[in-house]
């Protein structure tokens, strides 16, 4: 896939979105299910990762 302003910007919004969403659902899991928490908070940290570091190189653009 050849990286444009336009593919960025398509990929930060749907990694906000997953952020959202990750985020809703671990507010919703109950504090003893903690391997959908693990899972859940793995997930999100990496994917927060990913987010910084797409917009922290569109920045740069």
């Amino acid at each position: 896939m050849i990286r444009t302003r336009t593919t960025d910007y398509a990929l930060i919004i749907a990694y906000q979105t997953m952020v959202k969403s990750l985020k809703e659902r671990i507010s919703k899991t109950k504090l003893n299910d903690i391997e959908q928490l693990t899972h859940d908070f793995r997930q999100l940290y990496a994917t927060e990762a990913k987010l910084f570091l797409l917009e922290s190189r569109s920045d740069q653009a």
